[in-house]
C-alpha cells in the first residue's frame, strides 16, 4: 500500500536529517511518498516540494520579524494543503516554533505527527512540553538525557541516536590530518572555534585571542588553528589579531571545521554543536561562552540545565571545564587551557569518556528514525 507523508524542515542541517531519513524509508518501503518543505538534498532524494525551506531559515531578532507575515501566511496554507488531502503522517523535522504549532492543529484533526530533533524544552521554558504532548504522537530525540525528559512527562519518545556520531570514525588519523594542514606530528596544534554566527565572532574572538597571547607567551612552540565559516571572517580576526595580539600566528580553514578537529591536540570552543563535535574528534577541549549583558540576564533566568557544554550534559558531570560570561576572561581561560596541556590524566578522563559517549551515540541515527517512522505508517 502506498503512504504519504508531509515533512516539514526549517534549516540545511534539517534538510540533510530528512534526506537520510528519507532515503532509509525508501529502502523498507520504494513506493512511499514523500513532499513537504525542504531544500535541496531532500529533492535530491526523491521528496516533492512544496515549497523552499528559505521563509524558514531566518535567524536572531529583527530577521524572523521581518519575515514574519511569509512565515504565517505559508502555514496557513500548508495546514490548509494538508486538511485538503490528509497524509498519513506529517513530520516536522527542527523548526519547532514553526512546526509544534501545525502539528498540533494536525493532531485535533486526527493526523498522525512526529516530530525529529527536539526542541531545547529540557534546558528553559520547560512549560512547552504541555503543548508538545498535544501535539505529537512521538517525538524523536538526538540525545538520551532528551528522551528521559520525555519519558518522564509521559510522552511517547524514541531515542534515535546522533547522526554526526555515525559519520565521524571513532578512531581519528591525527597524524594525517596534521600533516594536511602543514604541521609535523610532533605540534601541539591548538583549535580555536569562536562560532559560526556574528554574534559569536564578535563576542569570543577578542577574548580567544588574548587568551592565546597568554597562552603562546607560556610556550611559544604552539601552533594555533581557527576554522571560519566564510572568507569575510578570516579579515575581521586577522584585523582584531594585529591590533591586540600581533605576535600570534594563526592559520585559518575556511568551511572544514572537522579538518581542524582532526588535526586537534587540545580546543578552546564556544558553547554550542562544536563541542559535541570536537567530543567526537576525541579532542581535550574547554568550553566558554560570552554575550552581550541583557540577553544573558534574560537567558539566566530562563535556563534551567547544570551545565551548558553538551560534553558536560551527556555525561551528566563536570568532564570539561565551562567558563560563562564573567568568568570567560582570558587570564581564567588561558590557565584552564595550559593546565589541561599538562593534566595527562585530565586528557585521559576526557578522551575515555568522549570514546564512550561517542559509541552511545552512534546508533545508525537515521535508521532507528526510519524504522520508527515506519512502525507509524505501516503496523
Amino acid at each position: 500500500m502506498v503512504r504519504k507523508v508531509i515533512v516539514v524542515v526549517g534549516e540545511p542541517s534539517g534538510d540533510r536529517l530528512g534526506a537520510q531519513l528519507v532515503r532509509e524509508l525508501r529502502r523498507m518501503h520504494p513506493n512511499i511518498e514523500v513532499e513537504g518543505v525542504f531544500g535541496r538534498e531532500m529533492i535530491d532524494a526523491g521528496c516533492v516540494q512544496l515549497c523552499s525551506m528559505d521563509t524558514l531559515s531566518v535567524m536572531g531578532l529583527v530577521e524572523p520579524l521581518l519575515s514574519l507575515p511569509s512565515i504565517l501566511k505559508m502555514r496557513k496554507w500548508l495546514i490548509n494543503y494538508i486538511l485538503s488531502d490528509p497524509p498519513d503522517l506529517y513530520i516536522g523535522i527542527d523548526a519547532p516554533e514553526f512546526n509544534l504549532n501545525i502539528e498540533k492543529v494536525l493532531h485535533k484533526f486526527g493526523i498522525q505527527t512526529a516530530h525529529y530533533v527536539s526542541p531545547s524544552v529540557w534546558a528553559w521554558r520547560q512549560g512547552r512540553i504541555k503543548n508538545i504532548k498535544r501535539s505529537v504522537d512521538l517525538m524523536l530525540t538526538l540525545f538520551p538525557f532528551e528522551a528521559q525528559f520525555y519519558k518522564d512527562h509521559d510522552v511517547p519518545v524514541c531515542y534515535t541516536g546522533h547522526p554526526t556520531a555515525d559519520k565521524i570514525p571513532l578512531v581519528v588519523d591525527r597524524s594525517a590530518a596534521k600533516s594536511e594542514l602543514g604541521y609535523f606530528d610532533s605540534d601541539t596544534v591548538i583549535a580555536i572555534l569562536p562560532g559560526s554566527r556574528n554574534s559569536e565572532i564578535k563576542h569570543m574572538t577578542p577574548l580567544y585571542l588574548k587568551t592565546m597571547q597568554r597562552c603562546f607567551a607560556a610556550n611559544s612552540n604552539l601552533k594555533f588553528v581557527m576554522p571560519l565559516v566564510q572568507p569575510a571572517y578570516v579579515e575581521y580576526v586577522e584585523f582584531l589579531k594585529n591590533k591586540l595580539a600581533p605576535e600570534l600566528i594563526i592559520k585559518y580553514v575556511i568551511g572544514d571545521s572537522y579538518k581542524v578537529m582532526s588535526a586537534a591536540d587540545f580546543a578552546i570552543v564556544t558553547s554550542g554543536t562544536a563541542t559535541l563535535e570536537m567530543l567526537l574528534h576525541k579532542v581535550p577541549m574547554i568550553v566558554a561562552y560570552k554575550t552581550d549583558w541583557l540577553t544573558y540576564h534574560i537567558v539566566k533566568r530562563l535556563v534551567k540545565t547544570k551545565y551548558i557544554a553538551l560534553p558536560n550534559l551527556l555525561a551528566n558531570a563536570p568532564l570539561v571545564a565551562e567558563f560563562i560570561q564573567g568568568q570567560a576572561n582570558p587570564m581564567q581561560l588561558a590557565t584552564a587551557l595550559l593546565e589541561l596541556m599538562n593534566d595527562h590524566e585530565l586528557q585521559y578522563k576526557q578522551v575515555t569518556e568522549f570514546n564512550r559517549l561517542h559509541k552511545d551515540l552512534a546508533q545508525d541515527a537515521s535508521l532507528v528514525a526510519a524504522k520508527a517512522i515506519s512502525e507509524m505508517i505501516y503496523i
